[in-house]
């Protein structure tokens, strides 16, 4: 009896940490082929490049959301665009001493450009 309760625990601990290994943001696929960007077999293209200094911030209606990968080291990151479709933008954030950059990347498939997202 002693055993099998051994045994349960053991599988119940297994089971566990299977669950939580699975749970928690997965860095995808990203890479650079030909300057452009390339995630789950969608090419995109730099659109826009925000330098924020101080009390800086990024334009109304463009706000990184959930993080998809880190490209360089820790400093760089690639983020969904809060409100629109990551298979169409994406935002990537730079941060260092000085300044926070972020390069908004547009689906090369993509023709229509939101007015929040259309350049200045």
């Amino acid at each position: 009896m002693m055993k099998m309760k051994k045994v349960l625990c053991l599988c119940l601990l297994m089971a566990l940490l299977l669950l939580l290994t699975g749970c928690g943001p997965k860095n995808e696929e990203v890479s650079f082929a030909d300057g452009k960007l390339v995630r789950n077999g969608i090419a995109y293209s730099e659109y826009q490049v925000f330098h924020v200094w101080g009390g800086d911030r990024l334009p109304d209606g463009v706000k990184p959301g959930r993080q998809i990968a880190v490209i360089v080291k820790n400093r760089e990151t690639l983020h969904e665009i809060k409100g629109y479709l990551p298979e169409e933008w994406l935002i990537s954030h730079f941060s260092d001493e000085m300044s926070n950059d972020y390069i908004i990347y547009k689906a090369d498939h993509v023709e229509e450009i939101p007015a929040a997202l259309a350049l200045p």
